[in-house]
Protein backbone atom coordinates (compact mmCIF):
# COMPACT_ATOMS: atom_id res chain seq x y z
CA UNK A 1 0.00 0.00 0.00
CA UNK A 2 1.32 3.47 -1.28
CA UNK A 3 1.59 5.86 1.78
CA UNK A 4 -0.22 8.93 2.43
CA UNK A 5 1.01 12.12 1.81
CA UNK A 6 1.46 12.99 5.51
CA UNK A 7 2.66 9.55 6.59
CA UNK A 8 6.43 9.63 7.65
CA UNK A 9 8.68 6.84 6.57
CA UNK A 10 11.81 5.90 5.17
CA UNK A 11 12.50 6.65 1.74
CA UNK A 12 15.16 3.81 1.78
CA UNK A 13 12.23 1.17 3.34
CA UNK A 14 11.89 -1.03 -0.08
CA UNK A 15 15.92 -2.25 0.45
CA UNK A 16 14.80 -3.47 4.13
CA UNK A 17 16.80 -2.94 7.24
CA UNK A 18 15.19 0.11 8.66
CA UNK A 19 16.05 0.57 12.40
CA UNK A 20 16.47 3.38 14.93
CA UNK A 21 13.10 5.53 13.94
CA UNK A 22 13.18 8.34 11.97
CA UNK A 23 15.93 10.43 11.79
CA UNK A 24 16.57 14.39 11.11
CA UNK A 25 17.52 14.28 8.20
CA UNK A 26 19.29 17.32 6.76
CA UNK A 27 17.43 17.71 3.29
CA UNK A 28 21.35 19.56 1.56
CA UNK A 29 23.86 17.75 3.79
CA UNK A 30 24.74 20.04 6.64
CA UNK A 31 28.57 19.82 5.51
CA UNK A 32 27.97 21.86 2.59
CA UNK A 33 27.50 24.70 4.52
CA UNK A 34 29.66 26.65 7.20
CA UNK A 35 26.50 26.83 9.80
CA UNK A 36 24.64 30.09 10.87
CA UNK A 37 21.71 31.05 9.04
CA UNK A 38 20.58 30.00 5.23
CA UNK A 39 18.06 30.66 3.05
CA UNK A 40 15.42 28.30 1.15
CA UNK A 41 12.70 28.08 -1.02
CA UNK A 42 10.27 26.18 -2.85
CA UNK A 43 9.37 23.51 -0.40
CA UNK A 44 5.70 22.69 0.76
CA UNK A 45 6.22 24.88 4.13
CA UNK A 46 7.80 27.66 2.38
CA UNK A 47 5.91 27.99 -0.93
CA UNK A 48 7.90 30.46 -3.57
CA UNK A 49 8.84 32.71 -0.43
CA UNK A 50 12.61 32.95 0.69
CA UNK A 51 12.92 31.69 4.53
CA UNK A 52 15.65 32.24 6.90
CA UNK A 53 15.91 29.26 8.91
CA UNK A 54 19.16 27.86 11.34
CA UNK A 55 20.94 24.80 9.88
CA UNK A 56 19.94 22.65 12.11
CA UNK A 57 16.26 23.19 11.00
CA UNK A 58 16.89 22.70 7.38
CA UNK A 59 15.53 19.23 7.73
CA UNK A 60 12.90 16.08 7.55
CA UNK A 61 12.10 13.01 8.94
CA UNK A 62 12.27 11.14 5.61
CA UNK A 63 15.13 8.37 6.72
CA UNK A 64 15.37 6.21 9.25
CA UNK A 65 18.96 6.14 11.38
CA UNK A 66 20.54 2.97 9.70
CA UNK A 67 19.70 4.09 6.14
CA UNK A 68 20.80 7.73 6.98
CA UNK A 69 24.27 6.92 8.72
CA UNK A 70 25.06 4.54 5.58
CA UNK A 71 25.08 7.36 3.26
CA UNK A 72 26.68 9.43 5.47
CA UNK A 73 30.01 8.58 3.63
CA UNK A 74 28.52 10.64 0.60
CA UNK A 75 28.35 14.03 2.60
CA UNK A 76 31.51 13.61 3.60
CA UNK A 77 32.78 13.58 -0.09
CA UNK A 78 30.28 17.04 -1.12
CA UNK A 79 32.32 18.54 1.98
CA UNK A 80 35.36 17.98 -0.01
CA UNK A 81 34.06 19.02 -3.46
CA UNK A 82 32.94 22.17 -2.15
CA UNK A 83 36.10 23.01 -1.20
CA UNK A 84 37.05 22.09 -4.73
CA UNK A 85 34.75 24.61 -5.86
CA UNK A 86 35.32 27.24 -4.00
CA UNK A 87 39.32 27.36 -4.68
CA UNK A 88 38.43 27.30 -8.13
CA UNK A 89 35.79 29.98 -7.91
CA UNK A 90 38.25 32.35 -6.33
CA UNK A 91 40.87 31.81 -9.25
CA UNK A 92 38.52 32.86 -11.79
CA UNK A 93 36.94 35.67 -10.19
CA UNK A 94 40.38 36.64 -9.74
CA UNK A 95 41.53 36.09 -12.82
CA UNK A 96 44.86 34.08 -11.34
CA UNK A 97 46.11 32.19 -15.03
CA UNK A 98 49.77 31.42 -13.10
CA UNK A 99 48.54 29.40 -10.12
CA UNK A 100 48.21 25.77 -10.82
CA UNK A 101 44.88 24.07 -9.82
CA UNK A 102 43.58 20.46 -10.33
CA UNK A 103 40.59 19.72 -8.01
CA UNK A 104 39.64 15.41 -8.71
CA UNK A 105 36.26 15.05 -6.89
CA UNK A 106 34.69 11.10 -7.18
CA UNK A 107 32.44 11.46 -10.09
CA UNK A 108 30.19 8.48 -8.69
CA UNK A 109 29.51 9.26 -4.83
CA UNK A 110 28.82 12.87 -6.57
CA UNK A 111 26.40 11.20 -8.99
CA UNK A 112 24.77 9.34 -6.09
CA UNK A 113 24.94 12.66 -3.49
CA UNK A 114 22.67 14.54 -6.19
CA UNK A 115 20.33 11.64 -6.65
CA UNK A 116 20.14 11.42 -2.94
CA UNK A 117 19.45 14.97 -2.40
CA UNK A 118 17.28 14.93 -5.10
CA UNK A 119 15.21 12.63 -3.16
CA UNK A 120 15.23 14.49 -0.18
CA UNK A 121 14.05 17.51 -2.15
CA UNK A 122 11.05 15.18 -3.28
CA UNK A 123 10.13 13.56 -0.13
CA UNK A 124 10.36 16.62 2.23
CA UNK A 125 7.93 18.28 0.04
CA UNK A 126 5.25 15.45 -0.31
CA UNK A 127 1.88 18.04 -1.23
CA UNK A 128 4.34 19.38 -3.94
CA UNK A 129 6.03 16.27 -5.71
CA UNK A 130 2.56 14.28 -5.37
CA UNK A 131 3.78 12.18 -2.47
CA UNK A 132 6.34 10.95 -5.44
CA UNK A 133 8.00 7.90 -3.48
CA UNK A 134 11.57 6.46 -5.76
CA UNK A 135 11.22 2.99 -6.86
CA UNK A 136 13.48 -0.01 -6.37
CA UNK A 137 16.17 0.95 -8.49
CA UNK A 138 16.33 4.39 -8.03
CA UNK A 139 16.85 3.80 -4.41
CA UNK A 140 19.78 1.39 -5.12
CA UNK A 141 21.40 3.35 -7.38
CA UNK A 142 20.88 6.46 -4.57
CA UNK A 143 22.60 3.86 -1.96
CA UNK A 144 25.53 1.97 -4.79
CA UNK A 145 23.52 -1.12 -4.81
CA UNK A 146 23.14 -0.59 -8.66
CA UNK A 147 25.49 1.53 -10.60
CA UNK A 148 24.46 4.36 -12.98
CA UNK A 149 24.49 2.69 -16.54
CA UNK A 150 26.53 5.12 -18.45
CA UNK A 151 25.73 3.03 -21.56
CA UNK A 152 22.39 4.21 -21.52
CA UNK A 153 22.76 7.23 -20.86
CA UNK A 154 22.49 7.58 -17.10
CA UNK A 155 24.82 9.81 -14.74
CA UNK A 156 26.16 13.62 -14.57
CA UNK A 157 25.87 15.99 -17.18
CA UNK A 158 26.88 19.60 -16.93
CA UNK A 159 26.00 22.53 -19.94
CA UNK A 160 28.94 23.21 -21.89
CA UNK A 161 30.48 26.59 -20.50
CA UNK A 162 31.54 27.63 -23.99
CA UNK A 163 27.57 28.47 -24.56
CA UNK A 164 26.78 29.58 -21.29
CA UNK A 165 30.29 31.48 -20.54
CA UNK A 166 31.95 31.90 -17.39
CA UNK A 167 29.03 30.93 -15.03
CA UNK A 168 31.28 29.92 -11.90
CA UNK A 169 30.31 32.04 -8.78
CA UNK A 170 31.56 32.00 -5.47
CA UNK A 171 28.19 31.42 -3.85
CA UNK A 172 27.71 28.96 -1.40
CA UNK A 173 24.00 27.60 -2.64
CA UNK A 174 22.54 24.59 -4.00
CA UNK A 175 19.18 24.46 -6.29
CA UNK A 176 17.67 21.20 -7.41
CA UNK A 177 14.61 21.05 -9.29
CA UNK A 178 13.28 17.26 -10.16
CA UNK A 179 12.11 15.87 -13.20
CA UNK A 180 9.06 13.91 -12.98
CA UNK A 181 7.54 12.33 -15.71
CA UNK A 182 3.57 11.46 -14.91
CA UNK A 183 2.04 8.58 -17.66
CA UNK A 184 -2.23 8.13 -16.84
CA UNK A 185 -1.22 6.28 -13.03
CA UNK A 186 2.58 5.84 -13.50
CA UNK A 187 5.13 8.23 -12.80
CA UNK A 188 9.16 8.06 -12.69
CA UNK A 189 12.13 10.41 -11.92
CA UNK A 190 13.53 11.27 -15.04
CA UNK A 191 16.16 13.36 -13.73
CA UNK A 192 17.58 16.81 -12.11
CA UNK A 193 18.74 20.16 -12.89
CA UNK A 194 21.13 20.71 -10.15
CA UNK A 195 22.99 24.27 -9.74
CA UNK A 196 26.20 22.93 -7.74
CA UNK A 197 27.64 26.60 -6.20
CA UNK A 198 26.78 28.16 -9.41
CA UNK A 199 27.85 25.69 -11.96
CA UNK A 200 24.66 23.94 -13.70
CA UNK A 201 24.62 20.15 -14.08
CA UNK A 202 21.88 17.72 -15.44
CA UNK A 203 21.82 14.02 -13.54
CA UNK A 204 20.13 11.44 -15.88
CA UNK A 205 18.13 9.22 -14.13
CA UNK A 206 15.83 7.00 -16.43
CA UNK A 207 17.03 4.03 -18.04
CA UNK A 208 14.88 3.57 -21.11
CA UNK A 209 15.17 -0.29 -21.32
CA UNK A 210 13.84 -0.89 -17.77
CA UNK A 211 10.41 1.63 -18.24
CA UNK A 212 7.45 1.21 -19.68
CA UNK A 213 5.05 3.85 -19.49
CA UNK A 214 1.41 4.39 -20.43
CA UNK A 215 2.02 1.78 -22.42
CA UNK A 216 5.16 2.72 -24.23
CA UNK A 217 7.79 -0.01 -24.73
CA UNK A 218 10.68 2.63 -23.94
CA UNK A 219 10.76 6.57 -23.68
CA UNK A 220 13.47 6.84 -26.33
CA UNK A 221 11.89 9.65 -28.32
CA UNK A 222 12.39 11.64 -25.40
CA UNK A 223 15.65 13.83 -25.56
CA UNK A 224 16.71 14.22 -21.93
CA UNK A 225 20.54 14.65 -23.66
CA UNK A 226 20.99 17.86 -25.39
CA UNK A 227 24.57 18.05 -27.47
CA UNK A 228 25.86 20.75 -25.12
CA UNK A 229 25.71 18.35 -22.08
CA UNK A 230 28.82 16.29 -21.94
CA UNK A 231 29.61 12.89 -19.19
CA UNK A 232 31.72 12.75 -17.34
CA UNK A 233 32.04 16.56 -16.37
CA UNK A 234 35.32 18.35 -16.57
CA UNK A 235 35.53 22.02 -15.81
CA UNK A 236 38.02 24.10 -16.41
CA UNK A 237 38.69 28.15 -16.63
CA UNK A 238 37.44 30.21 -19.97
CA UNK A 239 39.67 32.27 -21.31
CA UNK A 240 38.90 34.02 -24.64
CA UNK A 241 42.14 31.78 -26.24
CA UNK A 242 40.16 28.52 -25.08
CA UNK A 243 40.35 26.14 -22.00
CA UNK A 244 43.38 26.01 -19.26
CA UNK A 245 43.52 22.99 -18.35
CA UNK A 246 45.93 23.73 -15.23
CA UNK A 247 43.36 25.01 -13.52
CA UNK A 248 40.75 22.37 -13.31
CA UNK A 249 37.71 20.25 -11.57
CA UNK A 250 38.19 16.81 -12.67
CA UNK A 251 35.33 14.04 -11.67
CA UNK A 252 37.23 10.72 -11.46
CA UNK A 253 35.16 7.39 -12.47
CA UNK A 254 38.17 4.90 -11.79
Amino acid sequence: MSPTVHEKICWAECLGGCSGGLSREHIVSGTFFEGGPISVTGFDWTQDEMREIGLNNAVSKILCRTHNSSLSPLDAEIKIAREYFRKFSELVSRDERTEEFIGKIHGVKFERWLLKTTINVIRASPKKYSNFFPDYLLTQMAFGVTPFNYNTGQGLYMVDPRLCRNMVRSDNSVNVRPIILAIEEQSCLLGSLVTFCGIPFFLNTIDPMTKNLGGLNTIENINLIDKRFFHPPRIRTLTSNGFLDHQSIVFTYS
